[in-house]
C-alpha cells in the first residue's frame, strides 16, 4: 500500500468516524434510559431521552452520508458499498444498500415513527416508552457490533485512503434504490410503535382506549408498508429480466407476511370501534406484525437464507446476531406473557349478536392470516432444510400461486361484498338488488376481456396454453384467467360503485373503499400481465431480423464499451406502427474467480396503454455455427450464411508436438454471387487460434485438428457480437402501477380522516340503537379498511 503512494486518510474523517460511533453508542444509552425512567414513571424525562437517542441515530446517518459524499473509502463499509465513480444518488444510497447501514436506517425510522406517535399515545405514555425505548437500544446494539463505522486495516501501522471502493452491486444500480429502501424501512419502522402501543394496551388492560388513537397510525403503516412492498416489485421488473413483479423471493415474503397482519390489525380496529367487539384479537394482532418482521429479519440477516434470495446479506456478527435474536425473544415472550394475563383479566366482550358484516370482516381478517401463514411457512422452508442438514431451496412460485389462488378468490369476494352488508340483519334479496348493477358491469368487462384476449395491439394468445391446479391437473389457461379476471372486476367495480354511492353521505369512507379498489386494480393488473403473458427467445444477428410478437427485431450496435456500466445495445422493433427502439443494457464485470467476465444485463421496457414489450439481452456471442468437423475434400453448405465450405487439407508450419507448431486449415469458401475464395485459419500451441476474415459479415476459426486422419474443425464467426434476447408481452401492466398508487392514496385520505381527536365521543363501540337493520349509521356505513 505504501509503495503505491496512497495518500493519508484525512483526520477530520476520522474524527467524523468516531463522532458517528459515539452517535450510536449515545442513541444506545439515551434509548436505555428512556425505558429506565419510564417504568420508574418519569414520563416526561424519558420522552426527552428516547428523543435524545433518536437525535444519535440521526447524526450517525448523516455523518455516514457525508463519508459516502466524500468518498472516505478508508472505512471498510462505504469500500465495500461506495465508488469514487458514483453518481451522487448511489452515494447517498450507499448509505443503506448493506447489513450496517440498513440497520442504522432501521433505527432511524423507527424512532423518527414513534417520535411521532408519542403524542397521540396518551395515558398509556408510559409503557409505550419502555418498549419504544428497549427497541432503539437494542438496534443501537446491533450497531455497536454491526458498524458502519469500522476502519480498513492498517497499513505500517497507518491509515492510508484508497482510491476508491467496490462499488454496489449492479442490480442495485437502479434509482429504485433510491426511493424503495427509506419507504419501505419507514414501514419496518411503524411496526415497533404497533407494537409498542400493543404491549402497552395489554399490561394497562385498557383494551378499549388504544384502538381509536392507534387507527391512523395503523393504516399508515399499512400504507407505506404495502406501497414500499410494491416498489421492490417495481424494481426487480426493472431490473432482474425475468419479466415479473413478484416470484415470493424469502425477503418479499418476510415483509408481505406482516402487512397481511397489519391489514387484519386495521379490520380489527374496525370492528371494535363499530361493535366494541375483539378486543384481545385485535391487541393481539398490533404486536404480531413487529414479531414477524423480527423473525424476517433473523431469516435474511443470519445466512441460513444461503443464495436463496436476491436480497439476502452476509451473516451477521454474531454478537449482533445475537442480540437481534434476544430482541425477537424476549419482545415474543413478554407480549405473549401480557397477552395471557390480560385474556384472564377481560370480561368486558359486548355480548351483542354477530351481524353479517361483521362475519365478513372477520372472514377477511382470517384470510389475511392464512394468506399471512402460508407464506411464512413457505419462506421459512430455507431454513428448515438448513437446520435439518439439507441444502437450502425456496419453495417454487408454483407452488404458492395455487396454494393461496384457493385464498385469493374468498378474499377478493369478501373484500367487496363487506361494505355493500349491514351490521345486523341480511336480506339476500336486497342485498342482490343492490348488486346487480355491479354484476351487469362487471359481466360486460368479461364479454370485452373475451373479445380482445386475442390481442391487445393485434397480438394473438398462446393457443392451447395450460394452467395447472392442485399441481397436477391442467385446464386450458385463458378460461381459468378469465374466470380470476372476472372476480377481480367485480372487486374493482363493487368497491368503486359503493364508493360512489356512500361518498354522499359521510366522507368518511372514501379512504377505505379506495384503497380496496385499488388493491382490487392492481391484482387484476398482475394476474393479467402475468398469466397472459408471452415469452419467446430470439437471436439478434447482425446478418438478419428476427420475427417475434408480430415485429422484425434488429440489433444495431451497442451504445458504449461493453467494460462501461452505461453501455446498452441498440436493438430495433419494425412493424406497421413503424420504428420503436429498445435499450437494454449489458455489460461485462472484471473476470471473477473462473477468469471469466461475467456478464450483467437489466431489460428495456417499452409501455403502451395496454401492454408492455419488455426486451431483455441474455448473452452476447460470435458464434455463427457450431464447431463443424469435416474430413479432407468435404463440402458444408452454410446456409445461414449464404456460402459453400470445402476442406482441402491440412498445412503444418514447424515441428508437430513442438510449441512453434502452427496448423491451418485450407479452406475454399464460394458464394452464392459466384465468387470464391481461398482462405486459412490456423492454430498454434504458443500463437493460439488466429480466425481469417470471409466478407464483412462472416470471419472463420481453426477450433481443432485430429492428427490421425488430418481432419478439422471450423466454427462460421459474425463479424459484430449477435445477442441471445428474451421478449416478453405484458397485457395491462399498467393497473399494476394505477392499482399500488390508489391503494396507498386510499390508505392516506382513511388515516387522515380517522386522526385521533381527544375532544371526540368516549372511546367504544357505536350505541346499537342508533342505527336499524336496513339502513345503518354512519359509523356502520364506513367501508372495512
Amino acid at each position: 500500500m505504501h509503495d503505491l503512494h496512497l495518500p493519508l486518510a484525512p483526520g477530520w474523517s476520522l474524527a467524523l468516524g468516531g463522532f458517528g460511533r459515539g452517535a450510536v453508542a449515545v442513541g444506545l444509552v439515551a434509548g436505555l434510559l428512556a425505558a429506565v425512567l419510564a417504568w420508574r414513571g418519569r414520563d416526561r424525562a424519558a420522552g426527552w431521552s428516547f428523543a435524545v437517542s433518536v437525535i444519535a441515530c440521526a447524526a450517525a446517518f448523516v455523518t455516514l452520508g457525508v463519508l459516502f459524499v466524500q468518498d472516505q473509502f478508508h472505512f471498510r463499509y462505504v469500500f465495500s458499498h461506495g465508488a469514487a465513480d458514483h453518481e451522487l444518488r448511489y452515494k447517498i444510497a450507499g448509505i443503506w444498500s448493506g447489513q450496517e447501514g440498513s440497520f442504522l436506517l432501521w433505527s432511524l425510522t423507527s424512532g423518527l415513527f414513534a417520535l411521532a406517535a408519542l403524542r397521540a399515545v396518551g395515558e398509556l405514555r408510559r409503557g409505550y416508552l419502555v418498549v419504544v425505548g428497549l427497541v432503539q437500544a437494542a438496534l443501537c446494539g446491533i450497531l455497536a457490533y454491526e458498524s458502519p463505522f469500522a476502519l480498513m486495516p492498517l497499513m505500517e501501522g497507518k491509515q492510508f485512503l484508497p482510491p476508491t471502493g467496490q462499488g454496489l452491486p449492479p442490480t442495485l444500480m437502479n434509482y429504485w434504490v433510491t426511493i424503495h429502501p427509506p419507504v419501505i424501512f419507514l414501514g419496518f419502522g411503524s411496526l415497533g410503535v404497533l407494537f409498542a402501543w400493543s404491549v402497552a394496551a395489554l399490561a394497562s388492560g385498557r383494551l378499549e382506549e388504544w384502538v381509536r388513537p392507534v387507527r391512523p397510525w395503523a393504516l399508515v403503516s399499512l400504507s407505506v408498508l404495502g406501497v414500499g412492498l410494491c416498489m421492490g416489485g417495481f424494481w426487480a421488473y426493472e431490473t432482474l429480466g425475468w419479466g415479473g413483479f413478484w416470484a415470493w423471493d424469502p425477503v418479499e415474503n418476510a415483509s408481505l407476511v406482516p402487512w397481511c397482519v397489519v391489514a387484519a390489525l386495521v379490520h380489527g380496529v374496525y370492528i371494535q370501534v363499530s361493535r366494541g367487539k375483539g378486543h384481545l384479537a385485535t391487541a393481539y394482532l398490533g404486536g404480531l406484525p413487529f414479531l414477524l418482521f423480527g423473525y424476517g429479519t433473523f431469516l435474511t440477516r443470519s445466512g441460513f437464507l444461503g443464495d436463496t434470495s436476491v436480497h439476502s446479506f452476509a451473516s451477521m456478527d454474531r454478537s449482533a446476531l445475537w442480540i437481534l435474536v434476544g430482541l425477537v425473544s424476549v419482545s415474543a415472550v413478554v407480549f405473549h406473557g401480557f397477552f395471557v394475563r390480560a385474556a384472564r383479566r377481560w370480561r368486558a366482550e359486548n355480548t351483542q349478536p354477530t351481524g353479517p358484516k361483521e362475519k365478513l370482516v372477520g372472514t377477511g381478517q382470517l384470510l389475511l392470516a392464512c394468506i399471512g401463514v402460508v407464506t411464512a411457512v413457505g419462506m421459512s422452508v430455507p431454513l428448515i432444510q438448513t437446520l435439518s442438514g439439507q441444502a437450502a431451496k425456496v419453495v417454487e412460485e408454483r407452488l404458492y400461486n395455487t396454494v393461496l389462488a384457493f385464498l385469493f378468490v374468498p378474499f377478493l369476494v369478501v373484500m367487496t361484498l363487506a361494505p355493500w352488508v349491514p351490521w345486523r340483519k341480511l336480506a339476500w334479496k336486497d342485498l342482490m338488488g343492490k348488486l346487480a348493477n355491479v354484476f351487469a358491469v362487471t359481466i360486460g368487462l368479461v364479454g370485452v376481456t373475451l373479445l380482445f384476449v386475442k390481442g391487445w395491439g393485434g397480438l394473438a394468445a398462446v393457443p392451447d396454453a395450460k394452467s395447472t391446479l392442485l399441481l397436477r391437473y391442467e385446464v386450458p389457461q385463458v378460461p381459468f384467467v378469465i374466470a380470476l379476471l372476472a372476480v377481480c372486476y367485480f372487486a374493482v367495480v363493487g368497491n368503486a360503485w359503493r364508493l360512489i354511492e356512500v361518498a354522499i353521505k359521510t366522507k368518511t369512507t372514501v379512504g377505505g373503499l379506495l384503497a380496496h379498489a385499488g388493491v382490487a386494480i392492481a391484482l387484476t393488473g398482475l394476474v393479467f400481465s402475468r398469466a397472459l403473458e408471452q415469452r419467446q427467445l430470439i437471436a439478434l444477428t447482425p446478418i438478419a431480423p428476427a420475427q417475434a410478437l408480430g415485429r422484425q427485431w434488429v440489433a444495431k450496435g451497442p451504445t458504449k464499451d461493453f467494460a462501461d456500466r452505461n453501455n446498452a445495445v441498440r436493438v430495433e422493433a419494425v412493424s406497421h406502427e413503424g420504428v420503436e427502439e429498445f435499450r437494454p443494457g449489458f455489460y461485462y464485470l472484471s473476470p471473477g474467480e473462473d477468469g471469466q467476465p461475467r456478464p450483467v444485463s437489466w431489460p428495456a421496457v417499452n409501455g403502451r396503454p395496454f401492454y408492455d414489450l419488455y426486451l431483455v439481452v441474455v448473452e452476447m456471442y460470435f458464434e455463427a455455427t457450431d464447431p463443424t468437423q469435416m474430413a479432407v475434400g468435404d463440402e458444408r453448405a452454410l446456409q445461414s450464411a449464404g456460402m459453400l465450405v470445402k476442406y482441402n487439407g491440412l498445412e503444418v508450419e514447424g515441428t508437430p508436438g513442438t510449441p512453434g507448431a502452427v496448423f491451418g486449415a485450407k479452406l475454399t469458401v464460394s458464394f452464392l454471387d459466384g465468387r470464391r475464395l481461398d482462405v486459412k485459419p490456423t492454430f498454434g500451441v504458443a500463437s493460439g487460434r488466429k480466425e481469417v476474415v470471409v466478407d464483412e459479415d462472416f470471419s472463420v476459426r481453426l477450433d481443432r485438428i485430429d492428427a490421425a486422419d488430418r481432419s478439422a474443425a471450423i466454427t462460421l464467426l459474425f463479424r459484430r457480437p449477435a445477442y441471445a434476447a428474451e421478449i416478453f408481452y405484458k397485457p395491462m401492466t399498467i393497473l399494476v402501477w394505477w392499482g399500488i398508487g390508489i391503494m396507498g392514496l386510499g390508505g392516506l385520505i382513511a388515516a387522515y380522516q380517522r386522526r385521533f381527536r381527544p375532544s371526540s365521543n368516549v372511546v367504544g363501540h357505536v350505541p346499537i340503537g342508533t342505527e336499524n337493520e336496513t339502513e345503518p349509521a354512519p359509523e356502520s356505513e364506513v367501508a372495512p379498511r
